[in-house]
């Protein structure tokens, strides 16, 4: 994470597998505690857009056709 600069790290944490991966760097790494907060911003977002993928679905589910 050093070598990026500072200026440019937000687009870094844009990436969902960041979060997950800082973290189990610093509990492997460095013997930290994991990033609860950016981990729970992801599963926000994640859960958030499972209930729209699910609800878009639900709404055209008479509409496409179903191949068996």
């Amino acid at each position: 994470m050093n070598i990026i600069p500072e200026k440019f790290r937000w687009v870094f944490w844009l990436n969902p597998n960041t979060a997950f991966f800082e973290s189990y760097r610093n509990v492997i790494m460095y013997n930290e505690s994991p990033n609860y907060v950016s981990l729970l911003i992801w599963d926000v977002i994640s859960l958030f857009l499972i209930y729209v993928g699910l609800r878009i679905i639900y709404q055209f589910d008479r509409s496409y056709s179903k191949i068996i």
